[in-house]
């Protein structure tokens, strides 16, 4: 996607989703005004582990309600929502095979978060579709 307008100033964005970084571990995605975990912690040193929350940001704008009904929420749409993440996730590790990182820290293992994304999706929604 070229979004070279947007960077010098002349439009607004051509995208509409966000990738969230824990390190080296992509722990969320936002698409719209929906942002799915895939990983959380609870506290800065602890790991993270797996996990399924779904949240409509202009209702919950600071994620607050992740009891039962946006662990139910998310398994319900994630099959649709799951397809977008797929889409999204599967252009940004082509984008980083094609481009990778200037500087290669010791945990930046992509084809790794790729893996482990793949078995999530698989475990979660049963879509096993992803490069």
């Amino acid at each position: 996607m070229n979004n070279l307008d947007h960077w010098l100033g002349k439009s607004p964005s051509n995208r509409n989703f966000e990738i969230y970084y824990n390190e080296s571990q992509i722990t969320a995605i936002r698409v719209g005004n929906w942002k799915s975990h895939m990983q959380v912690r609870e506290g800065f040193f602890d790991y993270n582990r797996p996990e399924a929350y779904l949240f409509n940001l202009k209702m919950d704008p600071f994620e607050k309600h992740d009891d039962f009904r946006s662990r139910d929420m998310a398994m319900k749409l994630g099959i649709a929502f799951g397809g977008q993440v797929n889409d999204i996730l599967t252009q940004h590790f082509i984008s980083l095979k094609m481009f990778p990182p200037g500087k290669k820290g010791a945990s930046l293992t992509f084809d790794l978060q790729r893996i482990k994304f793949s078995m999530l999706l698989k475990s979660r929604i049963g879509c096993t579709a992803f490069i």
